[in-house]
C-alpha cells in the first residue's frame, strides 16, 4: 500500500466542510492509492483501508460499523461536488471526484474509480502539487490542524503561507459564531502545538504565526489575515549517475595478430632531400668528365 499522498494543489481549495477526523483519514488514504492509476478501478480490502487510515482496532468495530463509516464518507464526498461555472454563470455543472465508490460489505472491499475530468489531479504530477506522508497526516488529531497541515505542505519549500481571514474561515469551515479569540484558542494554538516545535521531530520546524492587521478601530487594528512561517524543506536534487562509455575493441584476424610488426619508418627532412640532390648532381658531373 502507498503511504505517499500526492495531488494537484487545486484540491486544497476544496473545503472539507463537515468531515470528521476519521473521515479525512479515509479520504486521504483513498487519494494515496489512486495516484498514478489513471482511470483504473482501485480495490481496497477493509483490512488494508483500516490499517492505512489507523481506524479503530478491528476488535472494537464490526463490518457493519465500517460500512456505515464508508457510507458517511461517500455522502460527504457527494456534498463536495466541484462546481464548474462557465459562460458568465449561465452554465453550471457539478462534478464528483469519483464516479465509482462501491462499498462491498459482503466481500469486505471498497472499489474506487476517479472521474475522467479529475484524472490530472492524481496522475503524472510534476509541477504544482502537494505531497505528504499519510502516516504523519493520520497522526494529527484536529481537523483544523489537518487542513492547515495540507496548506503548509503545499508551500513546504517556500517556507511561508499567507492567507486572508475570509479564505482562512472558508478553507477550514470555521463556524460563523467563532470570534478571533475563539479561533486563537480552538484552532491556532492547538495547531501550532501539534505541527510546530524546535526539535528535529517537529513537522514544521520553528513554526510561527503572524497576525496581519490594518489600521482601524480597536486596539492593534483590524485583523485581515494570518502568515505562517517555518524552516523550509529541502528540495531533492536529481544527480545523474556517471555513465562509463564502453568502447568495443575490435578483434583482429588470426593472421594479423601473428604478424611481426613492421619497423618504424624514417621521417625525412628538407635537409635530407637537399643532400640527396647534391649527391645526384655530383654524380652527373663526374659522368660528364669521364
Amino acid at each position: 500500500m502507498n503511504d505517499l499522498v500526492k495531488y494537484q494543489n487545486k484540491l486544497n481549495g476544496l473545503p472539507l466542510r463537515t468531515f470528521e477526523d476519521s473521515e479525512m483519514n479515509i479520504l486521504f488514504s483513498i487519494i494515496a492509492q489512486v495516484r498514478d492509476k489513471d482511470l483504473k478501478e482501485v480495490t481496497f480490502t477493509f483490512d488494508e483501508l483500516r490499517e492505512q487510515c489507523r481506524y479503530r482496532p478491528k476488535s472494537n468495530i464490526t463490518i457493519q460499523d465500517f460500512v456505515k463509516a464508508l457510507q458517511v464518507t461517500k455522502t460527504k464526498l457527494k456534498a463536495l461536488d466541484y462546481e464548474e461555472i462557465t459562460n458568465g454563470g449561465l452554465d453550471i455543472v457539478d462534478k464528483s471526484l469519483f464516479i465509482g465508490f462501491e462499498i462491498l460489505g459482503t466481500q469486505e472491499k471498497l472499489v474506487i474509480q476517479v472521474h475522467p475530468d479529475f484524472k490530472d489531479i492524481f496522475n503524472k504530477l510534476t509541477l504544482g502539487y502537494t505531497s505528504f506522508d499519510l502516516i504523519e497526516f493520520v497522526s494529527i488529531q484536529s481537523i483544523y490542524a489537518k487542513t492547515i497541515y495540507r496548506m503548509l505542505k503545499q508551500f513546504r519549500t517556500q517556507g511561508w503561507w499567507q492567507v486572508s481571514i475570509e479564505d482562512f474561515k472558508r478553507l477550514l469551515s470555521v463556524p460563523e459564531s467563532y470570534k478571533s479569540s475563539d479561533i486563537d484558542k480552538r484552532i491556532l494554538k492547538p495547531t501550532l502545538e501539534q505541527l510546530g516545535g524546535s526539535d528535529e521531530n517537529a513537522i514544521f520546524k520553528n513554526l510561527k504565526l503572524e497576525k496581519i492587521k490594518k489600521k482601524g478601530r480597536g486596539r492593534g487594528g483590524v485583523l485581515t489575515g494570518y502568515k505562517f512561517e517555518w524552516e523550509t524543506e529541502e528540495r531533492k536534487q536529481f544527480t545523474p549517475k556517471p555513465t562509463k562509455s564502453k568502447v568495443k575493441k575490435e578483434k583482429l584476424p588470426e593472421w594479423a595478430e601473428n604478424q611481426t610488426p613492421a619497423p618504424p619508418q624514417k621521417t625525412y627532412t628538407e635537409t635530407d632531400f637537399a643532400s640527396v640532390n647534391d649527391r645526384i648532381a655530383s654524380l652527373k658531373s663526374s659522368g660528364k668528365e669521364a
